[in-house]
């Protein structure tokens, strides 16, 4: 008897341990978790020139993000967000020619939402490279560095991009961010309008809609443009426009010349 009713019991332990292993394990929600992968890539500007000249071991250097980085229509890392690396390995500029050398290591960058993500320079981690350490022959590739230059000091210029990537995959609170705005485009053309001489009357597609010099906003599209004042012959153009801004100019002729 005692037997037959263990077994029911012993299931009813078993399946609670399956569910609360599962529960365990399960992933965060959808509704809050937002992941950024490990390896994405990440560009950085670099904001302070490092050289090997003055540069010593554990020299902070400072990036900033070059550009947004949006995940699920969220931007995780706003551009200009700060970046920061270190100097790992310096040697100033020596006799018969030997240039100076110089290692950064990239490290970390700030989210959006002020968290932390650490960085690496390799898109694939190797399993031992875990902050992103950069030699200097791996930096030279990044841009105009003049790392090798013979009897020149190694440097990193300000405005230099390089990229860099996350370390590791990272969870994030969908709530923290906020969504990238849509970009809109704009349905409206800026046209600078001036005359000599000043002063004159403009009419767009018939209507009076100021004197010269002014700025007016037009749809984009044809338009015909009449810039009239009094003694002076009539100027007239017909412009397609499209959005941004263009210019205008227009040379009014007496309307009588007289001979002497």
């Amino acid at each position: 008897m005692i037997g037959r009713m263990t077994q029911p019991l012993t299931f009813v332990l078993l399946l609670a341990a399956a569910f609360a292993q599962a529960q365990a394990g399960a992933p965060p929600s959808a509704s809050t978790d937002l992941v950024l992968p490990d390896g994405t890539a990440i560009k950085l500007r670099v904001t302070r020139d490092v050289s090997s000249a003055n540069a010593k071991v554990g020299d902070k250097v400072y990036f900033e993000a070059a550009d947004d980085v949006r995940v699920g229509g969220l931007t995780v890392l706003k551009r200009g967000s700060p970046a920061l690396g270190a100097v790992t390995a310096v040697q100033t500029a020596r006799r018969m020619g030997r240039a100076g050398k110089l290692a950064i290591e990239v490290r970390s960058v700030q989210l959006a939402d002020g968290e932390t993500a650490m960085l690496r320079q390799s898109e694939k981690s190797t399993g031992f490279q875990r902050k992103g350490e950069m030699a200097a022959e791996v930096l030279f590739a990044f841009g105009p560095l003049q790392l090798f230059e013979e009897g020149e000091d190694a440097f990193l210029e300000t405005d230099t991009i390089i990229n860099a990537y996350v370390n590791g995959t990272i969870h994030l609170d969908r709530a923290m961010f906020k969504a990238a705005p849509v970009p809109v485009t704009s349905t409206t053309a800026q046209l600078w309008i001036t005359s000599h001489p000043a002063g004159a009357e403009i009419s767009v597609d018939g209507n009076v809609v100021g004197s010269t010099p002014s700025e007016i906003n037009l749809p984009q599209g044809s338009h015909t443009i009449r810039i009239s004042k009094a003694g002076c012959r009539t100027w007239e153009r017909t412009v397609t426009l499209s959005s941004g801004k263009s210019n205008m100019a227009a040379d009014l002729y007496p309307a009588e010349i007289k001979l002497p």
